[in-house]
Parts: C-alpha cells; structure tokens; sequence
C-alpha cells in the first residue's frame, strides 16, 4: 500500500507550507493555519530512531538552539514528492562546550518533545539497501552508491524493513569493500544476516568553540513516499 503521488504532495504542503487540502474531513477541508507559524529545526547529537524523543538526542554544544523556518516558499521548495529547505539555516555560534551532530529534526514548536521527522547529515540522501545471504554473503546490496573503501555509512531503520540483527538503528560502520556500484561490505559488522532498510554515507560534524553550524539550502530533504 502507498499514497499517491498527489496526496503525498498535498500532505507535504499542509505541514511545510500552510496550504489547506480540499475534502479531508468535510467539504471544506483541512485549512492551513489561520495565524503563520513556523516550524523548527533541530541539530540532532544522538540518534533517536522513529520512537525516540528530543530530550537527550538534541544537539547539547553551549548556546545551541533549534532554528525557525518560515513555513512558506521563502522557508520551503517541494519537487513532485519532496520537500527541501529553500535557504541556508544557520545555527547559533558554539560557546566553550562542543558537540558533534550526525543528523537533524523537524518539530512544530520550540518546546515539542518529539520531532515529525529525522534525517542524518550525509553526502546524499539516504538510499534502501537490503542483506540476501543466499545471493551474496554479508554484501550489502542498495541503489549506485558511489562509496568507496573507509568511508562510512550509518544505517537506519524504516517502516516495513527489519535490519539485519548486527545492527542497530543508527548505527556507524565502515566500507570494507565495494566491489561494485551497487554492493559493498563492511568492516565492523563483516558477517550480515538477511535484512532491509536505508544507509547513507555519513557527513557527521564536529562543532568546536566559534564555529557556527549551518544546513545549506537544499540540504535538508523530506520525501513522503
């Protein structure tokens, strides 16, 4: 079962960019909101998984605080199913306290628990992989991955999929081989029972005093599928 390409385009616009959808609930639809507000943009330190909350995963560096974006075109640019940040989002300077962020979350107000949704900082967006032992022992098998040896990866669980038991939602690992595009193996976890979910080649980043974190336009991405 999935949404439709239409719907998927609808719901994104509700939430990012305050428009209404026609016929959901009565004839007159869910209405955006009648007072503009916008959403907020966290640096994530530790990674929650889909159940985790922002207490304790948030990124923790002196004078850190989530970002506001508009909920409006000049915040966000959806392409047929995907939502991007329209424009650079800059965080505040770090003090003497540092942290390191591996990803980044999306929620309704400064004081929200939990995020709407997560995505880790990497080079590209995170493509589904799955582990077939009967095909090609302990290979991880995704889409063109363009990985090399020594680069790492983290993966991550998804609705649907269930990773392989070796690892964990989040969890960082290393490219032992990649013998092709669309393979490769790792260093750590060497030996894979069968699974699925997402991997991307991480872009984790070490924030140290007077530096000021930043999610350059289109970086950040949200896809309903």
């Amino acid at each position: 079962m999935s949404k439709c390409t239409a719907f998927e385009a609808d719901l994104l616009d509700h939430y990012f960019l305050n428009s209404a959808i026609a016929n959901v609930g009565d004839a007159t639809g869910l209405p955006g909101g009648g007072t503009t507000w916008g959403l907020f943009v966290d640096l994530i330190g530790v990674w929650p998984g889909e159940t985790g909350t922002v207490s304790g995963n948030v990124a923790a560096y002196t004078n850190y605080a989530a970002v506001e974006v508009a909920r409006s075109a000049g915040g966000w640019t959806r392409t047929v199913s995907t939502m991007k940040n329209t424009a650079l989002i800059t965080f505040p300077t770090c003090g003497a306290t540092p942290d390191t962020v591996i990803g980044w979350g999306i929620k309704r107000a400064t004081g929200s628990t939990v995020w709407d949704y997560i995505g880790v900082l990497a080079q590209a967006a995170s493509q589904p992989f799955v582990v077939e032992n009967g095909s090609a022992a302990n290979t991880v098998i995704g889409s063109v991955h363009d990985l090399s040896v020594s680069d790492q990866v983290r993966f991550i669980d998804v609705e649907g999929g269930t990773l392989p038991s070796e690892l964990s939602d989040g969890e960082l690992d290393t490219v032992a081989t990649a013998p092709d595009a669309d393979t490769f193996t790792l260093t750590t976890n060497s030996t894979l029972s069968d699974g699925s979910g997402r991997f991307a080649e991480v872009l984790d980043k070490a924030i140290s005093n007077g530096d000021v974190p930043k999610i350059a336009a289109d970086a950040l991405q949200v896809t309903e599928d």
